[in-house]
């Protein structure tokens, strides 16, 4: 297992000399750990709906890898990117996003939790894409961007609700719970 110090420092030197002169598999799997492993730091926040809680986690997520920013920059720039590592984050975001979920109280299991998945994907990655630009200390614009994304995925979300609604795993409560 990496420490902090040098997992700061690899990023760093990603972002200024590019992933090509580092392992970036290796370092992307520890530091998208180190995320997820935030994610069951502090609870959840169970008194919150669940939309909150997504939101809040998502945050804390990114927030854990904000000190990597300029080697996870680096590695979504298709010039200083490495391919391997592009191959490497599909089952590491997978990872992270069901850990995602599982700290929010839903199940990424089945059908509908692989959906749910594909959902948080989506609002993950175009947070991604905001946050790695976003010199804002308090990620203002992370935020937002998170926002404005589940609130587009939320009328989607609320399709998947079955019509007996057994757990309120969803974004939306049950007809019967309303």
């Amino acid at each position: 297992m990496m420490d902090d110090e040098f997992l700061t420092a690899a990023f760093a030197a990603a972002g200024q000399g590019g992933w090509r002169t580092l392992r970036a598999s290796r370092l992307l799997d520890a530091a998208f750990a180190r995320a997820d492993r935030a994610l069951t730091e502090g609870g959840a926040g169970t008194d919150q709906n669940l939309r909150d809680r997504l939101f809040d986690l998502t945050m804390r997520h990114l927030e854990t890898l904000a000190p990597l920013r300029p080697g996870l920059k680096a590695l979504i720039d298709p010039r200083r990117g490495d391919a391997s590592a592009g191959l490497a984050v599909a089952p590491i975001l997978r990872r992270s996003i069901r850990a995602l979920l599982t700290a929010a109280g839903v199940s990424p299991d089945g059908p509908t939790g692989a959906l749910r998945g594909l959902g948080m994907t989506a609002v993950y990655l175009a947070a991604f894409r905001v946050f790695v630009d976003d010199a804002g200390e308090d990620l203002g614009a992370t935020m937002a961007e998170v926002d404005r994304r589940l609130t587009q995925i939320e009328p989607w979300a609320g399709r998947l609700e079955k019509r007996d609604c057994p757990s309120s795993g969803h974004f939306v409560q049950c007809k019967k719970d309303r």
